[in-house]
């Protein structure tokens, strides 16, 4: 068992300081560098060459016999402005374009993702039913506008995956100019008070209009599902499935990549022409993952077997027993307790063996550690 010594991201879209999860987390582990006025977007947990965490001895996790190859990725978001509308490839995907394009797409990987919200998390998740988006369709007249009429017409006519895919190319290649024009055009009425909708995805709107005024993202929460999780909620977002969370802290775990294909949303790389082959075009029911709960243990396991989360909540004054099958990375969330001898404090990141663990908590709170490991 070893501390891991992580890096923290400072994109902009993350919370400022105080207000951030990941600053909070760093501040409680002891660390006496942070700068309170920037933004803390994301803690990375493994061994991505991007960011890769760093044993008590220095070496990289892949470096040392006791923990070998890690491919999975444990982060903590937190999350202020919108994040990018994003996709991640499949595998074959992944491989083409890292081959045409390995600057914006670093690694050969997929990347399902899972996300298990530690506060209110909101966010936008995968296409309507045709119903739906045909209905918001005939019902907003800026939506038809930005998408173009021949092309809306087609997919009220026919809703179907084919016209669903025309309608989401038509969107996103029109002229900037015109989408910031019919974007203004649909936020007047909103403000105005003509449409109205549900809090959730007028919540969505405001986000969106806030952190990105006039961009084509403002006409997502109209083809996407806008899905608000409570705390302890757990979604499983395969490759395929456009998505960008909108507000909250999380934990996440994904297989060992950073590829992402972006549709709008970011002053980043945006590659439409790569939304086609990547989307999924289907409707999508949110994949809600059930919790499993054992004594001690809260697992959630998404069908991906590179990855699960646990949740370790020892009650006060309690010994616990937890076998990990295999190299497993924790970050301690609440409490004081000795691990295998070692006293833990809440910010400390663990790279733990296949193996056996103790957990001896002597206080008068619970104490709760988050873990990632292979599932299978």
């Amino acid at each position: 068992m070893s501390l891991l010594q992580c890096q923290a991201m400072n994109y902009d879209w993350g919370k400022v300081g105080q207000s951030s999860f990941v600053y909070q987390l760093l501040e409680n582990s002891g660390k006496t560098d942070l700068d309170s006025t920037k933004p803390f977007a994301e803690l990375w947990i493994g061994d991505h060459d991007k960011a890769p965490s760093l044993l008590d001895n220095g070496k990289r996790l892949k470096d040392d016999e006791r923990f070998g190859e890690i491919n999975y990725l444990f982060k903590v978001l937190s999350v202020n402005k919108p994040l990018s509308i994003q996709v991640h490839p499949p595998k074959e995907q992944a491989v083409e374009l890292h081959k045409i394009d390995p600057l914006n797409y670093p690694d050969e990987n997929d990347k399902p993702e899972m996300a298990v919200a530690i506060t209110k998390l909101s966010l936008l998740y995968g296409f309507r039913s045709f119903q739906q988006i045909k209905q918001f369709i005939t019902q907003f007249a800026e939506l038809a506008k930005a998408i173009g009429e021949d092309v809306a017409n087609k997919f009220v006519e026919q809703p179907n995956s084919a016209n669903l895919e025309l309608l989401v190319q038509s969107l996103l290649f029109k002229p900037k100019d015109f989408i910031k024009g019919v974007a203004e055009e649909l936020v007047l009425k909103i403000m105005k008070g003509e449409y109205h909708f549900e809090p959730s995805v007028l919540n969505a709107f405001t986000a969106i209009n806030r952190y990105f005024p006039g961009d084509v993202g403002i006409f997502f929460p109209l083809i996407l599902n806008v899905v608000e999780c409570n705390p302890g909620s757990a979604l499983y977002i395969p490759a395929g499935i456009l998505h960008a969370y909108l507000e909250g802290d999380l934990y996440e775990a994904m297989h060992l990549s950073d590829n992402v294909v972006r549709a709008g949303m970011t002053p980043k790389f945006i590659d439409i022409k790569s939304i086609s082959k990547t989307v999924n075009f289907v409707p999508q029911v949110p994949f809600v993952v059930e919790p499993k709960e054992e004594k001690f243990v809260k697992s959630y396991i998404p069908p991906h077997p590179v990855f699960c989360i646990e949740y370790i909540n020892v009650p006060a004054n309690e010994i616990a027993t937890v076998e990990f099958k295999s190299s497993t990375c924790a970050i301690i969330q609440n409490g004081i307790a000795s691990i295998n001898g070692i006293i833990s404090k809440v910010g400390n990141v663990f790279a733990i063996p296949k193996g056996q663990i103790n957990i001896e908590n002597k206080s008068n709170e619970p104490f709760i550690a988050v873990v990632c490991h292979s599932n299978n």
